[in-house]
């Protein structure tokens, strides 16, 4: 019997698999070589702490990609929360270098917040733009090859206020830019890993009523942009 050719429910269904396995295998290998060395082996308090340490990051990278995920479907079912109150630019660029920092450490780089022409209110969800921006930084930080810094900076202009993260990168091909912010199903076999997380600071973006955007800098590198209004706004839903 001839088989049935797959139904784009099943080809998403099995593109999320995909996806899921890629960013879990990771992790949870890691925590099981770090538990089975802990309880298999004698090791050094040193060696100890290193696997402990190896066991927290590991888990928090697996927490996140799992959040990752159910941030994705409420995007996608248009029912992501977004609670804007007024936040100190300055205050969010900061929580975005210093919730960055581990990650930029371990590609030995920095993450620099750039503070000219910032304005002193941002009117967003705090904890949502810092994830927007973050999944920016940490985006850059894989693709810019180790020429940093990282570069995260507010400002304003006639749209609005413009949050931008810029990298000393190779920059994007045309390719991958037309890809970039595509649900992370379609773009990711195109345009490579880490667009789950593009794809949600797009989410947010949009819940906020803005926009993403990405372009090679005129100087080397890419800088992206999240362009918002700037207002007092009450609750809102993607």
């Amino acid at each position: 019997m001839r088989r049935a050719p797959p139904s784009a429910a099943h080809e998403v269904r099995e593109d999320v698999l995909s996806v899921v396995s890629h960013d879990l295998r990771g992790p949870l290998g890691a925590i099981q070589v770090a538990v089975e060395a802990l309880t298999t082996t004698e090791v050094s308090a040193e060696q100890r702490a290193r696997y402990l340490r190896i066991i927290r990051q590991s888990t928090e990278r697996a927490a996140r990609a799992i959040q990752d995920f159910l941030d994705v479907t409420q995007i996608e079912d248009h029912s992501l929360p977004v609670e804007r109150t007024a936040v100190p630019a300055g205050a969010l660029l900061a929580q975005v270098a210093s919730d960055c920092a581990a990650a930029a450490e371990s590609y030995r780089m920095t993450v620099e917040v750039r503070g000219a022409g910032a304005p002193e209110l941002l009117h967003v969800d705090r904890e949502r733009m810092s994830q927007a921006l973050s999944h920016l930084v940490r985006y850059s930080l894989q693709h810019a090859r180790g020429r940093g810094p990282i570069e995260i900076s507010a400002g304003e202009t006639e749209a609005g206020v413009v949050l931008a993260v810029r990298d000393h990168g190779p920059g994007l091909s045309d390719e991958v830019k037309a890809a970039l912010f595509q649900r992370f199903w379609e773009s990711r076999p195109r345009a490579g890993g880490g667009v789950l997380g593009l794809a949600i600071a797009r989410g947010i973006a949009e819940a906020h009523g803005g926009e993403v955007r990405a372009a090679n800098d005129p100087d080397g590198g890419v800088r992206f942009e999240i362009v918002i209004p700037n207002g007092p706004v009450g609750a809102s839903r993607a």
